[in-house]
């Protein structure tokens, strides 16, 4: 490589327990942090409550229930409800891209570059959120509307208030 960049910045580094959750004193089960993932607690029918609704809460609380950990259920509590932007489905299925892509990516010349460069086009995209500009308003709101109408066809409608941001994107 000609070039390494650290990716560990503030985010690596957990912050501390809320001091102000009434009752955290008395609460006798086991908390960690999830960037700290403590591999040695069980969660084999336990009811689980996990706090936040970051990044890493999105990857691996659905996964809670599930094997290996076999949660008997799960809380999420939120301070307020974050943009969540949909999963990136892979071409012809999760399953045929992970059983075929290596061999696919490995022998198909420029595939490889061609997928990288439409990453970064769509992470490029995501500059035109930040501005003051009219057009990054107008890019914005249409961003925002795309990312509710995901919400509102994926969760129950019970629920559509209490997980709309009420804050801009980006």
């Amino acid at each position: 490589a000609k070039i390494i960049a650290s990716a560990v910045g503030g985010l690596a580094e957990p912050r501390g327990w809320p001091e102000n959750i009434p009752g955290r004193e008395n609460f006798k089960g086991i908390m960690f942090h999830s960037a700290r993932w403590d591999e040695s607690v069980s969660m084999q029918d336990k009811d689980v409550v996990v706090v936040g609704t970051g990044c890493s809460a999105a990857q691996f609380l659905p996964r809670l229930t599930k094997e290996p950990y076999n949660a008997k259920s799960v809380t999420q509590l939120m301070r307020s409800p974050p943009w969540v932007v949909p999963r990136v489905q892979p071409p012809f299925g999760e399953k045929n891209w992970n059983e075929w892509a290596p061999t696919i990516l490995s022998n198909v010349p420029g595939l490889n570059k061609l997928l990288r460069t439409l990453v970064f086009l769509g992470s490029e995209r995501d500059w035109q959120l930040f501005g003051g500009e009219d057009y990054n308003a107008k890019f914005r709101a249409r961003v925002e509307d795309e990312l509710l109408r995901h919400m509102q066809h994926t969760v129950p409608e019970k629920y559509h208030e209490i997980l709309t941001p009420d804050y801009g994107v980006g």
